[in-house]
């Protein structure tokens, strides 16, 4: 471009030699002002293009840098959802690598689905939860959705309102000569038989009768409140229900679900002296 006007400019002063060289002033002045702008454009595109190039490779850089650290980083466990963990222990779910439940104490607790199944054309949804892998004290209170539940002596709903006629709970202490639930042996169609006694599980039954009104949101989150674990109690009696901490940890050590310590490697005195003063204290839940 600079050539062609430079040959422009050569040939207005070789044809009109008397007005030439104002006219090639002007033609000057337009080179070299077309000079000027086209290597500021240069200069700017050089200057763009370097930034460009900067900001291009310190992006790659950065990028290259996470995707090491992240690559390099622990992974966190994944956890179904339908998993119970720590995190969601007050959640019934199904699986089948969840954790063996201890209860000790008084506390609120989920548990795992070990039977689900529909009847009477979806009508009744059966679901059998089992809580903890001892025998328990008591079943104290069956939530829905963290709504507590009033059972009459038949297990059937009382309270809340849109649960009656619509919700039975039948709760198993997990005891050694426990029978099979008979009704879920009437109702499942022979699925269920007097051979699942589930014995030495500690688990509830609850027989849900389809209904939108009582369930909107589906089928509901199954918990309850339990009185676990017997342990040893040299003043009351060789196995009873207690929340006194120091007790629990005794039968902690000593169990098999647990360190499985000889109960005669266990010191009974620093066991059995600060026995009074974790009572005094009122240690609910362990």
């Amino acid at each position: 471009m600079f050539a062609a006007i430079f040959l422009f400019s050569a040939i207005i002063f070789y044809a009109e030699p008397a007005h030439a060289f104002g006219f090639g002033l002007i033609i000057a002045a337009v080179a070299s002002a077309a000079a000027s702008t086209a290597f500021a454009s240069a200069a700017t595109i050089s200057l763009a293009g370097g930034a460009f190039a900067y900001f291009a490779k310190r992006f790659l850089y950065s990028a290259a840098l996470q995707f090491a650290l992240s690559s390099l980083a622990p992974k966190p466990r994944g956890v179904r959802q339908s998993e119970p963990s720590q995190s969601a222990i007050l959640v019934s779910g199904v699986s089948p690598v969840a954790d063996h439940q201890i209860i000790y104490g008084q506390t609120k607790v989920g548990g795992v689905i070990v039977y689900k199944e529909a009847t009477d054309n979806n009508k009744f949804l059966h679901i059998v939860v089992a809580l903890a892998v001892h025998e328990c004290e008591e079943i104290t209170t069956v939530y829905l959705n963290d709504e507590a539940l009033t059972l009459d002596g038949d297990g059937e709903v009382t309270a809340p309102d849109k649960y009656v006629g619509k919700v039975r709970i039948n709760s198993h202490l997990g005891t050694a000569t426990q029978a099979a639930d008979d009704d879920l042996i009437d109702e499942s169609a022979g699925l269920w038989t007097s051979d699942h006694r589930l014995q030495g599980i500690c688990y509830i039954y609850a027989r849900l009768e389809f209904d939108a009104d009582a369930f909107p949101t589906g089928e509901p989150h199954l918990s309850a409140v339990v009185n676990g674990k017997q342990v040893s109690n040299q003043s009351t009696g060789p196995h009873v229900w207690s929340n006194n901490s120091a007790l629990i940890s005794r039968d902690s050590l000593a169990a098999e679900s647990g360190r499985t310590i000889a109960r005669v490697e266990v010191a009974v005195d620093t066991i059995d002296t600060p026995t009074p003063i974790a009572a005094e204290r009122d240690v609910v839940d362990a």
